[in-house]
């Protein structure tokens, strides 16, 4: 019986620790954006809106990014190159938004991000 007991209590215990922490990548940039988060690489292309798993526990992240640059690029950019995101409470959603522009020969991406949760960072490229 208290094996029982012990079992249940457990499982509700876990049910209080998914915590719907999600970033969410809309690219409106020319080009395919690699967005590096906790060492797994998304690649999120021109045109694309997309959520990236939602299994991101409270904590601070270092998010890296690289771009695939258009036909003819001499130079490119990314502003910024990097941030850290920090998800202090459960249901922190980012939204990140890319943007390019190409001028024959050099490739500026510039990104901005949001949170829901006010007290996490907040940040712009431009």
């Amino acid at each position: 019986m208290w094996k029982k007991i012990a079992a249940t209590t457990a499982a509700l215990c876990c049910i209080g620790c998914v915590n719907n922490n999600s970033i969410t990548v809309d690219n409106n940039a020319s080009e395919a954006i690699d967005f590096n988060f906790r060492a797994q690489i998304f690649t999120i292309n021109a045109g694309e809106s997309k959520p990236l798993p939602t299994d991101i526990p409270n904590g601070t992240y270092e998010v890296n990014l690289g771009t695939y640059v258009p036909q003819g690029t001499k130079t490119w950019t990314i502003t910024p190159q990097a941030a850290s995101f920090t998800f202090l409470k459960n249901n922190t959603k980012y939204r990140c938004e890319f943007g390019s522009s190409f001028d024959g020969s050099t490739y500026a991406v510039t990104w901005n991000y949001t949170s829901t949760d006010s007290v996490s960072s907040v940040g712009t490229g431009q």
